[in-house]
């Protein structure tokens, strides 16, 4: 589940790289319609291609925009899906895996168990520890 919610991301960031790029291209356009409509000598055909380019890119640049208003409230949302399935999961598998360390526990402390009682009949081998005196002077 998380590896699908991580790979919108990098589709999430492009179309939010591409509205930047639109908002530049609206901007630009809408400083060069201004400076037109500023000017003293205002030609008509400049103008008008001035205000198409400023019509076409509001329109590309809103587009794109509504689509991510749209969409990023729903990633939002999503988030809680995608953590609560990855959660459910990691806490089944780490229960399971705790079950089988607990009966391989189990299984190696009665095999264990005979060996225990077997050392405690037995008396421990004696060492030979040598001259202990030559370690005091």
């Amino acid at each position: 589940p998380v590896n699908n919610y991580v790979e919108i991301f990098p589709q999430i960031r492009e179309r939010m790289s591409k509205r930047e790029r639109k908002l530049l291209d609206y901007t630009r356009s809408k400083r060069t319609l201004d400076s037109l409509k500023k000017g003293e000598k205002i030609s008509p055909e400049k103008l008008g291609l001035a205000q198409d380019n400023y019509t076409q890119n509001k329109m590309i640049y809103e587009e794109v925009n509504n689509e991510l208003c749209d969409d990023l409230p729903q990633l939002w949302d999503s988030r809680k899906t995608y953590i609560l399935k990855f959660l459910d999961t990691f806490f089944r598998q780490s229960a399971d895996f705790h079950k089988e360390f607990t009966q391989v526990f189990g299984e190696c402390s009665l095999s264990l168990d005979p060996l225990k009682e077997q050392t405690r009949n037995e008396a421990p081998p004696k060492r030979d520890i040598g001259n202990v005196d030559k370690f005091f002077l």
